[in-house]
């Protein structure tokens, strides 16, 4: 059974929730493609879903729009959509979006 934090019934305890909240893939809009004229098919880049976020391994896929799809190499805790994903090569920025869906 879950409960609210703050709950009576959860006094003294600590709830984890954080496993039912990781992802594999999230999707990103608006990205600004900053080397590219027309972003390759797909790239692997070091994706970082937060400001203070080392940056995880992944692959984006570029879709029509200024979309582009996001697979994580291993799963990630708190995407959220309205957070800026940005995409590296070592130290380049190669470009970036804004989550929409995790």
């Amino acid at each position: 059974m879950l409960y609210a934090p703050g709950d009576e019934r959860t006094r003294g305890c600590w709830i984890l929730l954080a496993a039912l909240h990781s992802h594999h893939s999230h999707t990103a809009e608006r990205c600004n493609w900053i080397p590219f004229d027309t972003p390759p098919t797909a790239f692997d880049a070091t994706v970082k879903i937060r400001y203070n976020h080392p940056g995880t391994s992944a692959t984006a896929t570029p879709l029509p729009g200024g979309a582009a799809k996001v697979k994580l190499h291993a799963p990630q805790r708190a995407i959220t959509p309205g957070q800026a994903a940005v995409f590296y090569e070592d130290d380049l920025v190669l470009g970036g979006g804004w989550i929409t869906r995790a």
